[in-house]
């Protein structure tokens, strides 16, 4: 045992376990903060107060909440999706270089993702619906119940969102790390 204290305890790396990559759980809050926050506004009617205070960005906001959390919600399941397959892979596919080139191509399958995951979010909307805003009018009064009803629509759809999207997000690092672990063993096996 040396005298010397060690200089960064968190030094130690699990074998199985890929490096961190700050960058990507910022993303991932980011994109988390983005999509709920669109989503409270749009069941709340939040640009209504601000169209109050700032009558132009409360108009643009009211006309572009829903895609606001759809986007939010998609990045935020693709970023989810990367990490936890890059997690998954451990040490064998997850350098730093096959995460990047994951996000990299979730960004260009973004746009149409987002539509994609938009539209598989609807399914099953009214399941149950009846029953639940009958149980948040019971217990909150009408108004509150029907605000409280709106809140939890919008928190169920983004959830629904951001699964379909982590699917994708994980397929997509799938398919980066297969790509890198086949190239590199074509590499060093020496093929042409």
């Amino acid at each position: 045992m040396s005298g010397a204290p060690d200089a960064n305890p968190r030094a130690e790396t699990n074998p199985a376990r890929p490096p961190r990559m700050p960058a990507l759980g910022r993303l991932t809050i980011a994109a988390l903060v983005v999509g709920l926050a669109a989503a409270f506004g749009g069941a709340t009617s939040a640009a209504t107060v601000v169209r109050i205070v700032r009558p132009g960005l409360g108009a643009w906001l009211a006309g572009h909440l829903f895609d606001l959390m759809v986007g939010g919600a998609t990045g935020f399941g693709l970023l989810i999706g990367i990490r936890a397959a890059r997690r998954c892979a451990g040490r064998s596919g997850s350098r730093p270089r096959e995460a990047w080139v994951a996000l990299i191509a979730a960004i260009i399958v973004f746009a149409p993702l987002s539509k994609l995951c938009a539209a598989a979010g609807r399914a099953g909307t009214d399941a149950g619906g009846a029953a639940i805003e009958s149980w948040l009018v019971g217990g909150f009064g009408y108004n509150g119940g029907e605000t409280a009803f709106k809140i939890y629509l919008a928190a169920a759809y983004f959830v629904r969102m951001a699964v379909f999207a982590a699917l994708a997000g994980a397929a997509i690092f799938a398919i980066v790390a297969a790509a890198a672990i086949a190239g590199g063993r074509r590499y060093s096996s020496g093929g042409s």
